[in-house]
C-alpha cells in the first residue's frame, strides 16, 4: 500500500507501480528502502537504477513497438534493443527510421 508510514517505502512502491506498471514485491520493497535508509543510494540513484533497469527499457520498447509498429516485439527483438546501450530517444528513432515503420507505421 502507498501511503504507509514509511517515505521511502512508499517512494519504492510509487515507481514500481509507474514505472514497471505492476505491484512491488515485499522482498523488492524491503531491498531499496534498506538502501534507501543506510545512505548506500540516494532517491535519485534509486530512480536512475529503474530508469536503467532491463524491466524498464523492455517496457519502453514494447510501448514504441506497438504505437509505432502497431505490434509487440518478438523476444529477440526487444532484448537487442534493451541490451543496445541507447537511451529512448535513440531506441525510438531507431524504429522509427526501420523499413518496417516506413512500410507499415
Amino acid at each position: 500500500m502507498i501511503g504507509g508510514a514509511n517515505a521511502n517505502s512508499n517512494f519504492v512502491q510509487a515507481l514500481y507501480q509507474l514505472l514497471f506498471i505492476r505491484t512491488a514485491s515485499a522482498g523488492e520493497v524491503t531491498g531499496w528502502t534498506n538502501a534507501l535508509q543506510s545512505n548506500a543510494l540516494t532517491p535519485q540513484g534509486v530512480a536512475f537504477a529503474f530508469l536503467s533497469s532491463s524491466e524498464y527499457r523492455g517496457i519502453v520498447v514494447t510501448g514504441y513497438y506497438n504505437s509505432l509498429l502497431h505490434r509487440p516485439p518478438n523476444q529477440a527483438e526487444s532484448n537487442v534493443w534493451v541490451n543496445s546501450g541507447l537511451d529512448e530517444f535513440r531506441i525510438r528513432v531507431g524504429i522509427e527510421t526501420s523499413a518496417e515503420f516506413f512500410a507499415n507505421g
